[in-house]
C-alpha cells in the first residue's frame, strides 16, 4: 500500500495515479488509505478523480467511514462527470439522512443540486433530485412519486423553502 500511497500523492504520469486510485482500495488496512483517496478527490485529472471516487464509494459500501466533504465540493466542479459521481456517491452516503450529512448539503450543495435536478438527461438528473428531495425532508416513497410524476420543481422548491 505504501508505493501505492506515494505514487497516488506524487507521480507526474495522471495514468498512474489513476490506477494506484484505484487499485488502493484493495489495501489490507483500508481505513488507512482513506486520506489518500480523500486527496485523490482533488486531483488535476479527471480520470484520477473519478477512480478515488469509484474506490470511496465502494469501501462505504463496505462501512468504512468514508467522509462525505470530498464529494461535496466535486458538484461544484467544472467536469459534468465530477458532478454525477459525487452525486451518486452523496445518495448512498445519505441513505440513512444522517443529519450532519443533511446539514452540510443544504449549506454547501443545494445550489449546485437543483440546478443538476433539473438536467434534461433524466438518468443524470435522478441522484441530485434524490438529494434534493431528502434535503427538503421529503420520504423516499414522496420522492419517488414526484419523481414519476415528473415534478421536479414541487420538490425543489419544498427543498428550498425547508429551514
Amino acid at each position: 500500500a505504501a508505493v501505492l500511497r506515494r505514487v497516488l500523492r506524487e507521480s507526474s504520469y495522471p495514468e498512474q495515479r489513476a490506477a494506484a486510485a484505484c487499485l488502493i482500495a484493495y489495501a489490507p488496512n483500508r481505513p488507512a488509505i482513506l486520506p489518500d483517496l480523500d486527496y485523490a478527490l482533488q486531483d488535476g485529472d479527471e480520470s484520477v478523480r473519478a477512480n478515488a471516487v469509484e474506490s470511496l464509494s465502494a469501501l462505504a459500501a463496505e462501512g468504512f467511514p468514508v467522509s462525505p466533504a470530498g464529494f461535496i465540493v466535486l458538484l461544484d466542479s467544472l467536469s459534468w462527470n465530477d458532478r454525477w459521481r459525487a452525486a451518486k456517491a452523496l445518495v448512498a452516503l445519505s441513505d440513512s439522512r444522517p443529519p450532519e450529512l443533511m446539514a452540510a448539503l443544504r449549506a454547501r450543495a443545494l445550489p449546485a443540486l437543483v440546478e443538476m435536478a433539473q438536467w434534461k438527461t433524466l438518468e443524470h438528473a435522478l441522484p441530485p433530485f434524490i438529494l434534493v428531495g431528502r434535503i427538503g425532508g421529503l420520504s423516499e416513497t414522496h420522492i419517488q412519486q414526484a419523481w414519476a410524476r415528473g415534478d421536479r420543481l414541487w420538490v425543489i422548491a419544498r427543498a428550498i423553502k425547508k429551514k
